[in-house]
């Protein structure tokens, strides 16, 4: 069985109760998202607010090596941020997917269309 690499290191440990606070909190759009994801409805097997590098992923596939972010508000005011983790991520083979919140909540479908795009 194919066992994907963890980047994980002691520092990063803090963000676990972030990460389950998010998890357990989710803004709408990913709790919308989250509903058409889980459980291997798309073939693969997401997780919720997953540490990779020190960063929470909103959603992240092992097997694909993807991470799905739902862009809000928060990322329109912290692009320098973004560029540097996404520019992280592919440094060790992760693609990003940027969805928006609007696409998510108003077009379900067509997200799901570019996420099954995606991981084919």
């Amino acid at each position: 069985m194919f066992k994907p690499k963890v980047y994980r290191t002691k520092k990063q440990f803090w963000k676990t109760p972030k990460a389950r606070a998010l998890r357990n909190n989710p803004t709408p759009s990913e709790a919308r998202l989250w509903q058409h994801i889980r459980k291997e409805k798309l073939g693969v097997r997401f997780r919720r607010q997953h540490i990779i590098l020190g960063y929470i992923a909103d959603f992240y596939c092992p097997n694909k090596r993807l991470v799905i972010e739902v862009d809000g508000d928060y990322h329109d005011d912290n692009r320098e941020y973004d560029n540097i983790r996404y520019s992280r991520f592919r440094n060790i083979g992760i693609t990003t997917l940027r969805l928006p919140n609007d696409l998510i909540m108003n077009d379900i479908d067509s997200a799901l269309t570019i996420i099954k795009r995606r991981i084919a």
